[in-house]
């Protein structure tokens, strides 16, 4: 649940404690997931596990459905064309420095990075049209405030991206096991 939508299901006074609350329950999820994720997986098939969280997703979204409230809505239609051009970026993207790190041919590699920079380039290029009719992917506005450029530069220096994360990449494709 994003805090937009936080905003419209608690009462003014209350929304710091639906935020507080909303943080607090994503994070003991995010901390119990993976040993919760391990004793089921312990007992249960992968299968097993797969068909009933598409079970549990369907019951929520129809729960939801149900029970959330109905927001205003913006009036800007949904740019499809980039929502694709975003997920084959970032989907080639992933595939490529996965497969590098998995040591696959170098062509493979280099076709899906080419791809991912070139639709990223198109992307980019779609996004930042002044005369645009759909909502953005991301804004273009915020590259004009110092605080948001200084934001995104330093985003490559931010804690989850430290060299632990590097190490652990690369480790197959570079033999950097421990003996």
């Amino acid at each position: 649940m994003n805090s937009a939508l936080i905003r419209f299901i608690y009462p003014r006074r209350w929304l710091g404690r639906g935020v507080g609350l909303n943080a607090t329950v994503g994070s003991i999820a995010s901390a119990l997931g993976p040993s919760v994720a391990s004793a089921i997986l312990a007992v249960a098939t992968l299968a097993l596990v797969i068909r009933r969280e598409c079970a549990l997703g369907i019951l929520g979204a129809v729960i939801a459905l149900r029970a959330l409230p109905m927001t205003p809505l913006s009036g800007i239609k949904f740019d499809i064309i980039s929502a694709g051009l975003q997920a084959v970026t970032f989907g080639t993207l992933l595939f490529g420095i996965s497969e590098f790190g998995h040591g696959d041919s170098w062509t493979h590699i280099g076709v899906e990075l080419i791809v991912a920079v070139a639709s990223g380039c198109v992307l980019v290029a779609r996004q930042m049209r002044p005369h645009r009719t759909a909502a953005p992917c991301r804004p273009a506005a915020q590259f004009h405030c110092s605080h948001c450029r200084w934001r995104v530069r330093s985003a490559p220096s931010s804690p989850s991206r430290s060299p632990g994360v590097y190490a652990v990449l690369f480790q197959h494709r570079f033999n950097m096991t421990r003996s």
